[in-house]
């Protein structure tokens, strides 16, 4: 998968899970506390 292909959020993390070392993509697609932030960000529309 490239940039290009990228059409919305879920293509998007699919290509940084890909791309980026494991740790660093848990830290960043991780969440913290309750996780209702990610909870929110992460619904389908």
């Amino acid at each position: 998968m490239r940039l290009k292909d990228c059409h919305n959020f879920y293509d998007f993390r699919k290509l940084a899970k890909q791309k980026l070392p494991s740790p660093i993509f848990h830290y960043i697609d991780g969440a913290a506390d309750d996780e209702i932030t990610y909870a929110r960000n992460s619904l389908p529309p």
